[in-house]
């Protein structure tokens, strides 16, 4: 998939700007940003809810997707809601049976889906992409209001839908979850990608709390790259990126150079981390 120069307004508000990224079969991607970033908006653009926007979207493969609120015909059950969504769709070879059991959903493929839970209704949506044999799948919120055992099943639903080459792309607010079974992150900032962030090469992001002191804030911008993000209590705090291979020298080098360390911690998966707001 690849996304050049994507731009949505509403009126004389920006909501989307200039978004170009791309992504690769068997990636799961995080998408996250705050309310009003324009997570939602950007998947509505690709699965092509919206279409009154300047940009070019291609897709390589064909396109499944849940966005916003689970929906499925309340009175009908479980199997006859997926019977029917499958022959909407035109899918053939369809085992609905094996998709439930995939799902942890086949004892309850009787229940009316009015009758369901809301994990119940999230595995429900992703039973019904398995039928459609998507190449690639968004997936809006799906941990929303879930509890452990549903949020850890449906972790290894995803994990499953990448190890067959899947691209999933899955915007979520819950960034614990994301942190753990992404490949990347994409952080969506008032509408512009504010980083992407590869949680698998070689690179890692360091959390350096030291005293609060402007002659190693100078050094430690200057010399180590590192970027300032606040000031808290008698300490500074810093984030600095560093390759796998320098993380013992770099760590030696500001021992030497007289910096006071408190604190130097791997953050590179925690996704709260990336979106803090830097000075």
């Amino acid at each position: 998939m690849k996304i050049s120069n994507l731009r949505k307004m509403y009126g004389k508000q920006t909501i989307l700007n200039n978004i170009s990224v791309e992504a690769s079969k068997g990636q799961i991607i995080g998408l996250v940003g705050n309310n009003g970033s324009g997570k939602t908006t950007l998947l509505k653009c690709i699965s092509n809810l919206i279409v009154d926007y300047q940009g070019e979207i291609e897709l390589d493969g064909k396109l499944a997707f849940s966005i916003e609120s689970p929906t499925f015909y309340d009175d009908l059950t479980v199997f006859t809601n997926l019977t029917l969504f499958s022959e909407l769709a035109g899918s053939q070879k369809v085992n609905i049976e094996e998709a439930l059991q995939q799902v942890k959903l086949k004892d309850a493929k009787n229940k009316k889906f009015k009758q369901l839970s809301l994990g119940m209704k999230q595995k429900l949506s992703i039973a019904r992409i398995l039928l459609d044999h998507s190449d690639i799948i968004l997936l809006d919120e799906p941990f929303n209001g879930l509890d452990i055992l549903t949020k850890e099943q449906l972790k290894e639903l995803m994990i499953m839908l990448r190890s067959r080459g899947k691209l999933l792309i899955v915007s979520s607010h819950i960034l614990e979850e994301l942190g753990e079974i992404s490949d990347a992150i994409w952080y969506l900032r008032e509408g512009n990608i504010q980083s992407i962030i590869n949680l698998h090469d070689d690179n890692r992001v360091y959390k350096i709390v030291v005293s609060k002191n402007s002659v190693v804030r100078k050094m430690l911008q200057e010399k180590y790259h590192a970027r300032w993000c606040f000031d808290k209590d008698q300490n500074s705090i810093f984030k600095i990126e560093i390759l796998k291979k320098d993380i013992y020298t770099t760590l030696k080098s500001l021992i030497n150079d007289n910096v006071l360390v408190i604190e130097f911690t791997d953050v590179t998966m925690d996704i709260r981390e990336l979106m803090a707001e830097e000075g």
